[in-house]
């Protein structure tokens, strides 16, 4: 699997620090929210929102330029609106692996 990375970031901001630094402060704040989130939905097993929160997930894990992470979330989100979670256990140590990338930047 390809590292977690700041490249799509990097191309994006271009020349300006001032943009990719307000970028990754969102990223800090926003996903341990959603993480949070996430896990109280698959605790109390509603499926729908899980998958929703996986959905808003999956984009980070593009962000990071973790594309076949990526590709998980998108079969994870799908099983959840069917009640499975075959790939639970993919798309949680790849979150875990973003979580621990972004906490560290």
């Amino acid at each position: 699997m390809k590292s977690p990375n700041l490249s799509y970031i990097d191309n994006l901001a271009a020349d300006d620090e001032r943009f990719r630094s307000e970028f990754i402060a969102i990223l800090k704040t926003e996903l341990p929210l959603e993480v949070e989130l996430y896990r109280r939905y698959i605790e109390q097993e509603e499926w729908k929102s899980a998958a929703e929160s996986v959905h808003k997930m999956k984009h980070k894990l593009g962000i990071a330029s973790m594309d076949e992470a990526y590709e998980i979330a998108i079969r994870y989100e799908e099983e959840l609106k069917t009640g499975s979670k075959n790939s639970q256990i993919a798309f949680e140590r790849e979150l875990k692996r973003l979580s621990d990338f972004v906490s560290d930047l």
